[in-house]
């Protein structure tokens, strides 16, 4: 059972039909290449697509986009195929430029729709004909041009009904046929093209609007399908009881909440009964768990954590170095141990991530650049452009000196946010949230008459944690 799209609007796209016969140079031929990214984002999934009901058919097809004949474009029409959650397409394209130039493009997609998340992957191979004369300076005669790309779909349905989504189209290979260097051209090889197989990734965002068949919105629960006011008033009290519990666990009243999960619970479980029982042919989709506000801000707490043990390994190993070089004064300090001494602090201070300080209430972190001593700085900066200021000791000795003080108070500080932050995850008694969120993520992924969706923001924070604790 699937609450299916019927539209999608995409940003960022260019019109078909831009005229491509006058291109010169390696420039043009990459945004020739680009633009053919584009063109195949113009009839990329859900483009056009005839309105769609909330529907549950095992299998079905969807003309997402119409067959094209007209004399430089021929086009297959565009059908998806869905089948108990899966989708799949496959078609081909033929287009014909004013130059002569001509390209044969051949694209199949797979992917799911299931518990209210999308999840495409389209790959697709174009082959690229150029006449004599027609293609960049320093490339052969007569190009014959082979580009092969993968796009990533993923989005989540919202409350409001739609599909937000994001696309990112990446260039795997861009070839060339080319004469055989080993033999001196007497046979040919596909070789990668000069300068564009490394192509940056494309991105686009995709809001698939899904039909206004939901009788039953909120930040926690949508519903579609066939309507019963038996289930609605059901919804009713899962929604009350579960921003109760939401409260329950913002407060921290861990044995409070543990009791109010098992009567969530149990709201679910009658949910379930009767739609059963009732056989009615809907779809509710949980977005979310009431553990998830507190969870995110015990990971980001577990994060700056890991970026404090980091701060505290810089700091104190570049104390280590300024007293190090102060004790031993008739040693030339080299360039590469100053810079050293002063860039892997401000390296790391313009390394925590925004979005994670930013979604801490209550949590200063005051530290960077703009606490570091000027002379410091000063020196820093000219290091870059001339070694030979390290030459005046005396210059050195005085910056020395006051990065001491400065790495030794930083230090301090760095201990003093440490336990700070440990103090802030103790607060959170992650010994008793933390079953409370298993339990609850257990239950959700076991459902058989609805379907749950996991907080984008919370896998977020997870990621970030767990990459940064591989850094480590």
């Amino acid at each position: 059972m699937t609450c299916q799209p019927y539209a999608v609007h995409a940003t960022n796209m260019k019109p078909a039909g831009r005229n491509l016969s006058n291109f010169r140079g390696l420039e043009n031929m990459r945004s020739r290449c680009k633009y053919i990214l584009i063109c195949l984002l113009a009839v990329f999934p859900f483009m056009n697509a005839t309105p769609w009901a909330c529907t549950f058919e095992q299998g079905y097809d969807v003309t997402v986009y119409p067959e094209v004949a007209t004399p430089g474009l021929q086009q297959d029409a565009i059908i998806y195929h869905f089948e108990q959650g899966r989708v799949t397409s496959r078609w081909s394209r033929r287009m014909t430029y004013s130059n002569g130039s001509r390209s044969f493009l051949t694209a199949d997609l797979t992917g799911t729709f299931t518990n209210g998340t999308l999840k495409c992957e389209q790959t697709s191979e174009m082959n690229m004909y150029m006449p004599r004369g027609t293609e960049p300076p320093g490339m052969p005669d007569g190009l014959h041009m082979i580009i092969k790309q993968t796009s990533y779909i993923t989005g989540t349905l919202n409350n409001q009904g739609k599909i937000l989504g994001r696309v990112k189209i990446v260039t795997k290979e861009i070839l060339s046929l080319a004469p055989n260097p080993k033999d001196k051209g007497q046979t040919m090889i596909w070789a990668p093209l000069p300068d564009l197989s490394g192509s940056p990734d494309e991105f686009m965002d995709l809001a698939i609007n899904l039909p206004y068949t939901l009788w039953y919105a909120s930040d926690n629960i949508i519903a579609c399908g066939a309507e019963s006011l038996a289930v609605r008033r059901i919804l009713e009290r899962i929604d009350e009881h579960w921003n109760a519990l939401s409260d329950t666990i913002g407060k921290m009243q861990y044995p409070l909440a543990a009791s109010q999960i098992r009567t969530l619970k149990s709201d679910i479980l009658d949910l379930e009964k009767e739609i059963h029982g009732s056989g009615l042919d809907c779809e509710i989709v949980f977005s979310g768990l009431p553990t998830d506000d507190m969870m995110i801000r015990l990971i980001r707490l577990r994060f700056m954590m890991e970026e404090w043990k980091d701060a505290y390994h810089i700091v104190n190993e570049a104390l280590g170095s300024v007293q190090t070089q102060l004790a031993e004064t008739r040693r030339v300090l080299t360039v590469n141990v100053f810079k050293s001494i002063i860039k892997n602090y401000i390296n790391w201070s313009n390394s925590v991530p925004t979005d994670v300080v930013a979604g801490l209430s209550q949590y200063s972190f005051i530290t960077g650049v703009a606490d570091f001593p000027r002379s410091g700085l000063g020196m820093y900066e000219e290091s870059q452009k001339d070694t030979a200021i390290l030459s005046d000791q005396f210059k050195t000795k005085v910056t020395l000196e006051a990065l001491e003080p400065f790495y030794d108070k930083k230090r301090d500080y760095v201990l003093e946010q440490a336990d700070r932050t440990t103090t802030l995850i103790r607060q959170t008694k992650p010994s008793s949230l933390e079953p409370l969120d298993r339990s609850l993520i257990h239950f959700f992924s076991n459902l058989k008459r609805a379907s749950w969706q996991e907080s984008p923001v919370k896998k977020k924070a997870m990621e970030q944690l767990a990459e940064k604790r591989a850094e480590s």
